[in-house]
């Protein structure tokens, strides 16, 4: 679809994620909590709020339950929930793309690495989700995780597979 459609589609992702946040936060608590991570009512229903569009993320209706892997979508609902985790994961993930070149390897090192994190640093209802959401991410990636371990995961700048020549 080509590099714009590509980044509109990366930023309804975060979006989306965000949103979740935002609501879980508003219907638990009665009014917005950006960036509670605390195990208050509204940090629980942020959290809550998070996972259920990653859920939806993952499982929408519309498309009969085959979305994405949702990794734009956690780092979304990172950014609203406890903004540092957002950026240590897209740091993460940008050294790791820089030494291996393979874009889900990446996803996946700083998607384990942010959930050790929450469990360290931030227990409670942010650590609980962003584990929850973690594990999806492994089950979404499991094809990747078996081409990686084959060493056949596409790696970052290689030429898609070439197509048969349409054009007469």
């Amino acid at each position: 679809g080509g590099k714009l459609l590509g980044v509109a589609t990366l930023a309804g992702d975060l979006l989306k994620g965000v949103a979740g946040v935002f609501l879980g936060a508003t219907l638990a608590a009665g009014a917005l909590t950006f960036g509670n991570v605390s195990g208050d009512v509204g940090g629980y229903g942020a959290a809550l709020g998070g996972v259920g569009a990653f859920l939806g993320h993952l499982y929408p209706v519309w498309l009969r339950f085959r979305g994405g892997k949702g990794v734009a979508t956690l780092i979304g609902v990172l950014l609203a929930l406890a903004w540092p985790f957002a950026i240590a994961f897209c740091g993460i993930w940008l050294a790791v793309a820089f030494a291996t070149k393979v874009s889900s390897l990446s996803a996946l090192v700083a998607t384990a690495l942010v959930s050790v994190g929450a469990w360290i640093f931030a227990p409670g209802p942010f650590a609980i989700a962003v584990f929850f959401m973690g594990l999806l991410v492994f089950w979404r990636h499991r094809e990747n995780i078996t081409r990686i371990l084959s060493g056949e995961e596409p790696r970052i700048g290689d030429a898609k597979a070439s197509q048969p020549d349409t054009k007469h």
